[in-house]
């Protein structure tokens, strides 16, 4: 197929684009002026020797195939992409760690055996506030108000939707868990009902 063009000037499918062709003496004459005095190849400060090697080695998967040594970053290449695991059978990552587990070589690592452990400086409320009690209440209470603020009308969706405590999550832990202690506020709403109450105290 000859080089057709579409109506924005790009090459059309099918087209061999500048496949084939050949500067004109003059064009050469241009390209050659345009490179004096400039460091070129090994002359220039950016010229690294593996990312512009000519060497060959083959893929180590065993398929034989020739690939450059470098890639084009100069980093040293193994395979062909895609062809790291040929002939190879795939690891069966959840067997192994069935293994580790019964055999008692891999142990949980939370708590004061995590390597981060630094004696339970996590405050009570917070950890609270993150666990699967508090997260049933915060729903129950979405869910009787219709996702709905309770102040202003908006419907909600889940990244503006605040539960928030009629009677204070820390002053009345009794209450911490009743759902006619609960309220919704979309976030906007929630952030002035606290500043009023800030304020007044």
């Amino acid at each position: 197929m000859k080089n057709k063009r579409d109506k924005q000037g790009q090459f059309a499918q099918g087209s061999q684009g500048h496949l084939g062709y050949k500067h004109s003496d003059a064009s050469k004459k241009l390209i050659s002026q345009s490179r004096k005095g400039k460091n070129l190849g090994e002359a220039n400060p950016n010229y690294n020797p593996h990312r512009h090697s000519d060497e060959q080695i083959e893929c180590a998967c065993g398929c034989g195939t020739s690939i450059p040594k470098y890639d084009k970053k100069g980093r040293p290449n193994k395979y062909i992409v895609g062809h790291q695991a040929t002939g190879k059978p795939r690891l069966d990552v959840s067997e192994k760690l069935r293994e580790l587990w019964a055999t008692g070589k891999l142990k949980a690592r939370s708590g004061e055996k995590h390597w981060n452990w630094k004696g339970g400086r996590t405050p009570l409320i917070h950890l609270l506030r993150n666990t699967p009690e508090y997260n049933t209440w915060r729903h129950t209470v979405y869910a009787r108000d219709y996702w709905t603020c309770q102040e202003c009308g908006k419907h909600c969706g889940r990244r503006d939707i605040v539960a928030h405590h009629i009677k204070s999550f820390k002053d009345y832990p009794e209450l911490r868990f009743e759902v006619e202690n609960g309220i919704t506020y979309c976030r906007k709403c929630h952030m002035q009902k606290h500043r009023a109450t800030f304020g007044a105290s």
